[in-house]
């Protein structure tokens, strides 16, 4: 019984680290969920609208000088992913994206200007 409480006391204080950090890093305690922000390459991009593009069209969409990189991960492993421009730009990317499943993405925009 002292073994089964101190696993579930365990299991708590893992989902309540988890929790915090999340709300560090992404703005909301809910770890599992979309990110409120995103921080990347010195800059803020909050969450938009979704679309339904391949990462080929968005990247087409953007600058002939971006690649489609993946630039991160949330807590749950899903990649935050987007049109990233060669080192020396100003701006590493005006967006972001996280798949949301069948061809479907959560745009995040880049918070301010250039």
């Amino acid at each position: 019984m002292l073994l089964l409480s101190l696993a579930v006391v365990l299991v708590i204080l893992l989902a309540l680290a988890e929790s915090v950090q999340s709300r560090l890093e992404f703005g909301t305690f809910r770890f599992w969920g979309e990110p409120e922000r995103i921080d990347y390459c010195g800059r803020r991009y909050y969450p938009g609208t979704e679309v339904q593009r391949t990462p080929q069209q968005i990247v087409g969409s953007h600058s002939a000088n971006a690649t489609w990189k993946t630039v991160r991960h949330t807590l749950t492993r899903r990649s935050v992913e987007g049109p990233v421009l060669p080192a020396g730009s100003s701006v590493c990317t005006m967006s972001l994206y996280i798949s949301t499943g069948d061809g479907m993405y959560r745009l995040y925009g880049i918070s301010g200007g250039p």
